[in-house]
Parts: C-alpha cells; sequence; structure tokens
C-alpha cells in the first residue's frame, strides 16, 4: 500500500485513493512533504547565494531534520483539511451531476456522505499523527485537539487554511536563526505563509485529482461525527 501512496504522491493515477487505510499514508507522506519543501524552499530564498554552503554544513542539516520533526504535527493538520476541503466539493458536485431536480430534503444526502467522510478522515488523521516521529508532546496534543473538532464547521478554504498565528508557530520552528526585529519578523511570516498556502493547493490538487471521496464516504461501518454536519 506504501509503494502506491508514493506512486499516487507523485502523480501517477493509477493509485488512486479509494479506501479508508489509503488516507493514513497519504496524509503522513503529504505532510512530510509540505514541512521538508516549505523550510527548504524557504532557507533557500532567505540565505540568498550561500544557501550551497549553508546545506552543506551537517550541523543545519541536523537542526532541519530536527525542525521537519516539530513542524510535522502542525502541517498533518493543514494537509488534513485540504483533503477535507477537496472531499466536500467533490461530493457536493457529485451530487450535483448526479440528480439536479433532487426533492424537497434530498441535498442532505450530500450533508450525511460528508459527514461520513469526515468521521473516517478523523480516524486516519489521528492513525498518522500517531505514526510520526514525535519531539514536541504539545505539539501533538495541539494537533490531535484540531483534528478531533474536524467537524465542529465548515471545510476551510485555501486562503484561510494556514492562519498568520500558524504561520508564525511554523516560522519560529525553523532551522535559522531567529529575527529580532519585530516589522521584518512579520513580514517574513506573511512571506512563510504565502509559500505554504501555495504548496497546499498542490495538495489539495491531488487529492481532488486521485481521491475518491465517495467511495470513502460510502464505506460500510463508518458513523458520522456527532452533531449535526456543516453544508459544504
Amino acid at each position: 500500500m506504501l509503494q502506491r501512496i508514493r506512486r499516487w504522491l507523485h502523480g501517477k493515477r493509477a493509485a488512486a485513493l479509494a479506501e479508508p487505510g489509503d488516507l493514513a499514508g497519504a496524509l503522513a507522506l503529504e505532510a512530510g512533504y509540505l514541512c521538508n519543501r516549505v523550510m527548504q524552499d524557504y532557507a533557500r530564498m532567505r540565505t540568498g547565494r550561500g544557501w550551497p554552503s549553508l546545506f552543506s554544513s551537517s550541523v543545519f542539516q541536523e537542526r532541519l531534520d530536527a525542525a521537519r520533526h516539530r513542524a510535522a504535527p502542525l502541517c498533518l493538520v493543514w494537509v488534513t483539511r485540504a483533503a477535507r476541503l477537496a472531499a466536500h466539493d467533490m461530493l457536493a458536485a457529485d451530487d450535483m451531476r448526479a440528480d439536479r431536480d433532487l426533492p424537497v430534503g434530498g441535498a442532505l444526502a450530500t450533508w450525511e456522505r460528508a459527514a461520513h467522510f469526515d468521521a473516517t478522515l478523523q480516524r486516519e488523521a489521528l492513525a498518522a499523527l500517531d505514526r510520526l516521529k514525535m519531539v514536541d508532546g504539545t505539539a501533538q496534543d495541539d494537533a490531535r485537539a484540531a483534528i478531533e473538532r474536524l467537524a465542529e464547521r465548515p471545510p476551510t478554504d485555501l486562503r484561510s487554511m494556514v492562519s498568520r498565528p500558524g504561520a508564525a508557530r511554523f516560522h519560529a520552528m525553523l532551522p535559522l536563526d531567529p529575527i529580532d526585529k519585530p516589522d521584518r519578523r512579520q513580514g517574513e511570516e506573511e512571506v512563510l505563509r504565502n509559500l505554504l498556502r501555495l504548496v497546499l493547493a498542490g495538495t489539495h490538487a491531488r487529492f481532488v485529482r486521485d481521491m475518491d471521496a465517495a467511495q470513502i464516504a460510502g464505506v460500510s461501518g463508518n458513523s458520522p461525527i456527532s452533531g449535526t454536519p456543516a453544508p459544504c
């Protein structure tokens, strides 16, 4: 299964995600990719022409590895939100294509399937969280709480998926020297936030392209998260 998910991550459509058990591995891989890609790209941008020397340092590589482990739970939360947004959009679109003249109350089918998907996604995201190598128990607890609250609100759009406080928290985990001047630090945090959102857009696109949300939502044995599901 891991080989299939890696093929999916690299855009090979034969490895479509269609079973609940595929999600945990895909979420963990996407979280690792997001963290690694953004940290390396941002470090190159901020360092400028000196980045090859920085990246060749064993000390920096050790700091980078530790930073990736610290930030992985936060990245997993963002990736899980991207998967949820993709699924809700696809489920709503499927229902519109299936029957444009729904009877009164027929739209609840979308809500119900979305709730089933959310229950599976929450379970699989928590399984992915347990797979991560933890260096910060607080980060894991925060990520677990965010995942458990996943269905309390409608899916977050890509523009709002990474909040400014979240970007600031990620910035503080970087394997780079801290920035003392508040104005400059805030500017760099916004640059980092935009980079995170850009990479998450690619994550969202992969889920839209290759995840069978209807199949995952329709698997028997799922039980919706308690409460009324939010409309897609």
